[in-house]
């Protein structure tokens, strides 16, 4: 009998994605000091954080094309041994040149993870299972997001190579995951066919839902790259502080992405962006305003809610409009979409916070999360009446 379900075993994996930067964020000032004598140390210790999303992103493609040619498990315990030893081997990095190449390891195991990981899940289950199930995905993640944060500053006390050894823990899913069954589609002549389809079938596919996840991913990463600064200079908050409203953030989209199969089996996909947009906006809209700290709380919620139904409603969108046979491609640079979004964050909303100051950088986000909702929205109501009108025409 297998220690851990499939299902739990995938939803732990997930976490891992979250592992690699929530762990080491709070050591980042002990790496600059360490290294303090290293030209550009601060912008290289930056860099720490920051470098395995773009590697990422150059190799969520790959490692989806490899799931879909070689099988998911294969790529998933590739991706763990290069996650266990990118990530340990800051333990041991002499230089800080060397910390950067273990997190450009790091990386690559990452992008063969999630990819793994989002499409195993999705070949497992249909329907209302499968959104139930990327929804919990989001919610491991994010409530990851706040354990590996608390675990990371707890061994950043003792001392900073420590929070490395965290990556370790990832050992512990080994058992589980050898005793998954590989999920790989039967090939059929028609996935034959998919498979020697040129790639601007896949791009049409979801191409359109790339764009959304790179806007989307974006537009919440102004809350970890910004949030702190907003607090600091609105209300002066202590570190402390900062933590616990991340925290708070982290939660409400846990408990999002717990609900996102009930409200997903009662929405479409489309009414799904307008919901998140419209959620995300709003709870940005009230934090740029927000003089008070309960109102500013109320708005992180929102926002959290948000996020918590963007990233399921947009992987099951990319599973239902590829082939099986494309899936885990698909959900390749459905990945690489969110992470690109997550690097080009801070530097598309740098020259916006610097001319409109942070509250003013929520209120533009907030404007064109606006928008956007607005727009999804008129396209559900434009495809309902469209339906409409084909269920009211007499047969022929």
């Amino acid at each position: 009998m297998p220690l851990l379900s499939r299902p739990l075993t995938l939803l732990l994996c997930s976490t891992l994605t979250v592992m690699a930067a929530a762990t080491i964020t709070p050591t980042l000032s002990a790496i600059a000091a360490h290294f303090a004598e290293t030209p550009h140390a601060e912008f290289l210790t930056r860099l720490v954080l920051t470098l395995p999303a773009l590697i990422i992103v150059l190799v969520a493609p790959l490692a989806g094309r490899a799931c879909d040619t070689r099988g998911r498990r294969p790529v998933l315990l590739f991706g763990l041994a290069l996650y266990v030893l990118g990530g340990s081997l800051g333990a041991l990095a002499p230089s800080l040149e060397l910390l950067l190449a273990s997190r450009a390891l790091l990386g690559v195991g990452i992008g063969c993870l999630m990819t793994a990981t989002t499409t195993m899940i999705a070949d497992g289950s249909r329907d209302a299972e499968q959104a139930r199930l990327l929804g919990l995905q989001g919610a491991f993640m994010a409530g990851g997001g706040v354990v590996f944060v608390f675990a990371g500053g707890l061994a950043a006390e003792i001392h900073w190579r420590v929070a490395f050894g965290i990556y370790l823990l990832a050992l512990l899913l080994l058992p589980a995951i050898l005793r998954l069954p590989e999920s790989r589609p039967e090939r059929s002549a028609e996935d034959d066919a998919a498979r020697a389809a040129p790639p601007s079938r896949l791009l049409r596919q979801v191409g359109s839902l790339c764009v959304l996840a790179f806007l989307g991913m974006g537009l919440f990463y102004l809350t970890p790259v910004y949030m702190p600064f907003l607090l600091s200079e609105r209300f002066a908050a202590s570190s402390g502080w900062v933590g616990a409203a991340m925290a708070l953030f982290n939660i409400a989209a846990m408990v999002a992405g717990t609900l996102f199969g009930r409200v997903r089996g009662r929405v479409p996909p489309l009414g799904m962006v307008t919901i998140t947009a419209g959620l995300l906006g709003l709870g940005y809209a009230v934090v740029s305003h927000a003089t008070g700290v309960p109102l500013f709380v109320a708005g992180l919620l929102l926002a959290g809610f948000g996020l918590g139904f963007m990233i399921p409603n947009l992987n099951q969108w990319a599973v239902n409009r590829s082939e099986a046979a494309l899936r885990g491609r698909a959900l390749g640079w459905m990945t690489t979409a969110f992470f690109l979004g997550q690097f080009a964050s801070p530097l598309l909303a740098q020259p916006v916070a610097v001319g409109l100051g942070y509250g003013g950088l929520y209120g533009a986000a907030a404007a064109v999360l606006g928008a956007g909702a607005l727009a999804a929205a008129l396209a559900v109501a434009a495809s309902w009446r469209s339906s409409q009108r084909l269920r009211s025409r007499p047969p022929p």
